[in-house]
């Protein structure tokens, strides 16, 4: 049947099924189907294009790349500067989530093929979380993710195809691999920070395992910095709360949060505390043994958080605390610190208590071991995580272990 053909019997069949109805709608239907005639002759037409001249080929006809790649003019020099980047950035984003170098492998493309990326990924941690932080890097360096496909072969497998500037420049697949598990899940909190230099306290933001910096917000000079460049380097920033200790004897830091204030007091205080340092997600007790023993206290300090979302990490400087069950019980996602790691000042004694943290998380599943702001305990770090790394344990920001 010919496209005059379809195109007149189309005609009839209107003709004579607006015979069959009301009058009133004639119009509208005889409009709906001129729409149609119009549509079908214009694709008809589009398929009727002269044959090719001499100098075209039937090859250079047809668009043999697939649907989904960019269309537009590619700008080389903005799809190589974002390549350089993300290339630089990439490892660094997935360490900080737990995927060690050694599981990352990079093949440059030839020509204008995309560079190829091959993520192992332990087979008891999500695809989709190392999905999300793929696509955040990407984003923060105005890329873009073309495609995202799940293999049909192999369901534990996903392919991205990443780009900037019109260009797809890389290819990053991600496997989960058998072979591979994670013995469980410590997450390091670092307390104290602000005491000492910015320059000084900077190290911790060097290392390049997650760590979440706890900020005391009194010190806004040395305090404010060292959480600025921390959330550039990917890590954590929580409010080092000071909270009223059992000891009368021991010095409070300015503005402590004491028994004595009344609700309206308290929540005043924390939400000035709050605004003091930039970037906080959450909030852990500095000190507070006596504070955080007093259920109206930590009611009082809980209605902040809920209004502001922000998460609360019992420090556990009492045994009697009520901090976890208070926020629970309001719904502030919450945990608590299984190990202190530097209550002696030593990188052999700090290194036994990673030991513990790390036997804690493989029996639990995971683990928030605390430390402070001290040579003896970064030096402990730097040497012993990628340590506990090799040996399958991931070790990640606290939000990501808090229920």
């Amino acid at each position: 049947m010919t496209k005059d053909d379809i195109l007149s019997k189309l005609q009839r069949f209107g003709e004579a099924l607006s015979k069959q109805i009301q009058p009133r709608y004639i119009a509208i239907f005889t409009a709906a189907v001129a729409i149609l005639i119009l549509t079908l002759s214009l694709r008809f037409c589009g398929t009727s294009a002269a044959p090719p001249s001499d100098q075209t080929t039937a090859a250079d006809s047809v668009d043999t790349r697939p649907a989904w790649m960019p269309e537009g003019r590619p700008d080389q020099r903005r799809a190589e500067a974002f390549g350089e980047t993300f290339a630089e950035q990439m490892p660094a984003a997935l360490r900080r989530i737990g995927i060690r170098p050694d599981l990352i492998a990079r093949e440059p493309g030839d020509g204008d093929a995309p560079d190829q990326w091959r993520i192992r990924v332990p087979s008891n941690f999500p695809l989709v979380r190392v999905n999300v932080a793929v696509t955040q890097i990407v984003r923060e360096i105005r890329g873009k993710v073309y495609r995202a496909e799940q293999d049909s072969t192999n369901l534990r497998a996903v392919d991205l195809y990443i780009g900037a500037g019109n260009t797809v420049t890389e290819h990053v697949r991600l496997a989960h691999d058998r072979r591979l598990t994670f013995k469980g899940t410590i997450a390091i909190i670092i307390d104290d920070v602000g005491y000492r230099p910015p320059d000084v306290s900077m190290e911790f933001v060097e290392l390049p395992c997650a760590v979440t910096l706890a900020i005391l917000p009194n010190h806004r000079g040395a305090g404010a910095r060292v959480a600025k460049a921390a959330i550039e380097h990917g890590h954590e920033v929580m409010l080092h709360l000071p909270m009223e200790p059992s000891n009368d004897e021991i010095p409070l830091e300015p503005k402590t949060i004491l028994t004595t204030m009344n609700d309206a007091q308290i929540r005043k205080l924390t939400q000035e505390h709050i605004d003091a340092v930039p970037g906080v997600i959450g909030v852990n007790n500095h000190m507070g043994s006596k504070a955080t023993d007093d259920p109206r206290v930590m009611n009082a300090v809980m209605d902040v958080l809920e209004t502001n979302r922000l998460f609360f990490v019992d420090s556990r400087t009492s045994a009697n605390s009520v901090a976890e069950d208070v926020a629970r019980t309001r719904g502030v996602l919450t945990g608590r610190r299984h190990v202190f790691l530097d209550n002696e000042n030593d990188t052999a004694r700090i290194i036994e208590m990673l030991r513990e943290a790390a036997r804690i998380a493989a029996r639990d599943g995971f683990a928030i071991a605390i430390g402070h702001d001290r040579e003896g305990t970064y030096a402990a770090l730097e040497q012993y995580l990628p340590v506990l790394e090799r040996e399958g344990y991931r070790i990640a920001p606290v939000r990501e272990v808090l229920r």
